[in-house]
């Protein structure tokens, strides 16, 4: 079970890269291959591979020796839809529009001309959004936020807000509304979806949405080298 867990964590973690688990002669591939418990990672492995050559040779090493199959496939998931909560379009005091270009930002971000973010949620950097249990804070775009949002929510986010440009977000929600186990939140408690319509002037609207699945077909024990 256990390896299959650690398969199963690394499909995850590379699927959306390729959008397909399959492999083919000409991907890069490890030359030897150990597949073993380990003990709790102390720190990243430095190499110089790009995410798509990572994904490439984890997907190759899956097929060839845990004799991974899979296919991609739509299914309609359960989602929110993030909408505008009021006829006139006010925002609420949490989300307030930005003069900065922060697509520009981002641009420069990835091509090292501009220093990378700190995730700071009590001091963020200018065009970055942080996140923590009971709060989401900083500088960006919508679409940006309804990912931040995904977790508290507890599903897919859609942003259907029609806003463009970058925004300054200041949501804060009760900690014991975040999914933990059996444990009920308090009557008082501030839900992330009362949060969302009192602080940014938007709303969670239960939806459904067509998304791309990783389903696996076939999955064994590792073979040996």
């Amino acid at each position: 079970m256990r390896t299959a867990r650690v398969a199963l964590a690394l499909i995850a973690a590379f699927a959306s890269v390729q959008g397909h688990a399959q492999t083919s002669a000409a991907e890069p591939a490890f030359d030897v291959v150990s597949i073993r418990p380990s003990a709790p990672e102390t720190g990243p492995a430095r190499t110089a591979a790009t995410p798509e050559q990572r994904a490439a040779t984890v997907r190759h090493m899956l097929v060839d020796r845990l004799h991974l199959v899979a296919h991609i496939e739509p299914r309609e998931l359960p989602s929110y839809d993030l909408l505008l909560d009021r006829k006139d379009g006010r925002l609420g005091p949490g989300l307030v529009s930005s003069t900065l270009d922060c697509d520009a930002i981002s641009a420069a971000r990835r091509e090292g001309i501009a220093p990378l973010p700190t995730f700071d949620p009590d001091n963020p950097t200018p065009c970055s959004i942080a996140g923590s249990l009971d709060r989401i804070k900083g500088e960006a775009a919508i679409r940006v936020l309804v990912q931040m949002l995904r977790g508290p929510a507890g599903r897919l986010v859609v942003d259907k807000t029609g806003l463009r440009g970058a925004y300054r977000v200041n949501l804060t929600f009760d900690l014991a509304n975040v999914s933990l186990g059996a444990v009920a939140p308090p009557e008082n408690a501030l839900s992330v979806f009362t949060a969302v319509r009192q602080q940014l002037g938007l709303r969670l609207e239960s939806s459904r949405t067509e998304r791309d699945v990783l389903v696996i077909d076939r999955l064994e024990r590792a073979t040996e080298n």
